[in-house]
């Protein structure tokens, strides 16, 4: 049986100058910082201004500066020894502190010792502060009984300062709502609260024929409702019913941002939306934040202590991480070296007359490449450089090539790691070949803007940038001279597109390349596993940019099969008679698009302008293959067509 657990919630209010000074002198800080801070913290004043009329000025004696941002370091360093406050009790005292909220909590099977353990250590919280020239807010401390299963559970009331303490069944703590059976119902509530009006709100930008675009709206659902949503969620194990609610609300509001009706799949309206259900994006969340646990050694300590709990919604979560990152990177505690001792490199992140390579034709790319490279490095050893993940994210490999020597070089990393490792892992091995040639000038040559910026960047000490810069100190001390200069990639270049083909084949090489030690790997591992499981994105993004509202939505209703056919308003108990008004078919949009023969002409010029000589299935015009630009193009050839047999208003 679960044990009963008593919870006490207060804030802190009020502040004294000399408590930062003394925690300061504490801790160790003394000199000119504390008359720095006595002067900043004293002789305060405050005025108020109403209607043109300027009160008197009024000192200052407690609080901190709002808005200065020495204010919370300033709490924090006297609220830190609130903890050691807590005199030892017959049950562990649990506390836990978020700005000037405080949270004690004790957990045990006897009333009479949880009564006396939390009474004892709300006493000593109390007098901690009242030394600290602080005080509680009465009005605002309650207290609440969690008791276990089958057990009853009826303590005596919590006293401060002589009086009872207010007791609760629910309480808000870190923006949950936590009741004292631990059911969620009452938080999914008041989530759902939390959300109506930026619902409200966000619907009444538009509609299927007006308003914002679909990318504002979408944008807007996801910042006002899903974040607040997503804050609460992966903490919380609604029952399936609650949790079904809000994937409702959640795709109601997908569905309002793509102008589609209620009567579309609701895996077609997740899909269209290119997002995830809310259950997915919360188990996303859980292991994105064990991976952040993970870099610590308390985090890592957690984690085992949560997963020892049975049934629990974060045990089974951690055994899922566990399965993701098997095995847990190794922690290192490296000392990194201070920036102004890191050395210089000499990097190049631009080309002249070359911003972007957009709308730029390749051999415009190539001259404008060529001509950099021999206007500031002419008679430089040439050497290429790529990285590559793959897809799946399953694999990463390097390569290098040396064309004037003919020397080149593929190899796949140990373990898969993001594009940037994979390129600086290219980068060293290059270095590293190019100290056994002659003391001479090199130029490296790489299409990671990335992986320069990184090495180039004083602050940057991760073990990938640290291995390329003592392959450069090395390089540097035989009497060789190498400059890092980035270029474009898949521009036709023949050192790239060379690096890039031996890159590519590593894939299928057995991994033997090491990978250097990255403390996010278990991060990495968690985004690749997420990508995996996740849908592919329905459209490009920027497929629909350019349209209007009504072209947009159309769009979404011809793909989700919710268009105002006339089988679909049969369907919706709009129509009696289904026929098209051309032949005695079942109007649909296949029919429409494929088999109507008044419409043949117009279709003609329709595949003519997707070009495709004969589609094999609706789908093939609808859910194109290909980059935005394609599927823009595709559209705008099928809105045009519908507009011209006169169906695009009525659809």
């Amino acid at each position: 049986a679960r044990k009963n657990t008593l919870l006490t919630r207060t804030w802190v209010l009020k502040f004294l100058v000399c408590t930062v000074l003394k925690r300061m002198t504490e801790i160790g800080l003394t000199g000119k910082i504390q008359k720095f801070l006595a002067n900043f913290l004293t002789g305060r004043k405050i005025q108020i201004r109403s209607e043109g009329t300027v009160s008197s000025p009024r000192v200052l004696h407690r609080g901190l500066p709002q808005g200065s941002v020495l204010s919370p370091v300033l709490f924090n360093i006297v609220m830190a020894t609130l903890p050691n406050a807590i005199p030892p009790t017959a049950l562990p005292v649990q506390v836990s502190i978020y700005a000037d909220d405080v949270c004690l909590w004790v957990a045990g099977i006897y009333t009479t010792q949880i009564h006396r353990s939390i009474q004892d250590a709300t006493q000593a919280v109390d007098e901690f502060l009242a030394e600290s020239g602080l005080s509680l807010s009465k009005s605002k401390t309650v207290w609440m009984p969690v008791r276990g299963n089958g057990r009853r559970f009826q303590p005596p009331s919590i006293v401060l300062a002589g009086e009872n303490v207010t007791k609760v069944t629910k309480q808000r703590f870190l923006g949950i709502v936590i009741t004292s059976r631990l059911r969620w119902a009452q938080a999914v509530k008041a989530t759902s609260e939390t959300c109506r009006p930026a619902m409200n709100a966000v619907r009444r930008m538009t509609g299927t024929a007006w308003g914002c675009t679909e990318r504002t709206i979408t944008a807007a659902h996801t910042a006002l409702v899903t974040s607040r949503v997503m804050y609460r969620l992966p903490y919380m194990a609604p029952s399936r019913t609650d949790l079904e609610r809000m994937e409702q609300r959640h795709r109601h509001g997908l569905r309002t941002a793509l102008g589609i009706p209620n009567a579309a799949r609701n895996d077609a309206v997740l899909l269209e939306a290119g997002t995830e259900s809310l259950a997915r994006q919360a188990k996303g969340r859980r292991l994105h934040q064990l991976a952040r646990l993970s870099m610590t050694h308390p985090g890592r300590w957690f984690l085992h202590r949560v997963q020892a709990r049975m049934k629990s919604l974060w045990s089974e979560a951690v055994e899922e991480f566990h399965n993701v990152t098997d095995p847990l990177p190794t922690r290192t505690d490296e000392a990194r070296m201070a920036p102004w001792d890191v050395i210089k490199v000499s990097s190049d992140v631009r080309i002249k007359h070359l911003r972007s390579k957009k709308d730029r034709p390749g051999i415009a790319i190539r001259a404008a490449v060529e001509a950099h490279l021999e206007e500031h490095h002419r008679g430089k050893l040439r050497i290429y450089t790529d990285g590559s993940v793959n897809k799946a994210r399953t694999s990463s490999t390097a390569a290098y090539c040396i064309p004037e020597k003919g020397w080149e070089w593929g190899g796949r990393l140990q373990t898969p790691t993001s594009s940037t490792v994979a390129e600086l892992v290219a980068i060293d091995k290059a270095l590293q070949a190019a100290t056994l040639l002659p003391p001479q000038g090199m130029v490296v040559l790489t299409d990671s803007r990335c992986a320069l910026q990184k090495i180039a960047n004083a602050e940057c000490g991760d073990p990938a940038t640290t291995a390329v810069r003592k392959s450069l100190a090395s390089l540097e001390a035989r009497g060789s001279t190498a400059w890092l200069q980035w270029i474009p990639g898949h521009a036709g270049i023949e050192g790239n597109e060379q690096a890039d083909r031996l890159a590519a084949a590593a894939h299928l090489e057995i991994p033997a390349v090491p990978s250097p030690a990255n403390p996010q790997q278990a991060a990495l591992d968690v985004r690749w596993y997420l990508l995996n499981a996740s849908n592919e994105p329905a459209l490009p993004k920027g497929a629909l940019s350019g349209l209007s509202r009504a072209a947009e939505t159309l769009v979404r209703r011809l793909r989700t099969n919710t268009a105002n056919t006339k089988a679909f308003l049969v369907k919706m108990g709009k129509r009696r008679m289904s026929e098209c008004s051309q032949c005695d078919e079942e109007e649909t949009v296949h029919h429409i698009l494929r088999v109507c023969p008044a419409y043949e002409a117009q279709r003609t010029v329709l595949y003519e302008q997707i070009g495709m000589d004969n589609p094999g299935a609706t789908v093939d015009i609808l859910f194109p293959d290909g980059p935005r630009r394609k599927c823009q193009k595709v559209f705008k050839a099928v809105l045009r067509f519908l507009r011209d047999i006169g169906l695009i208003d009525r659809l």
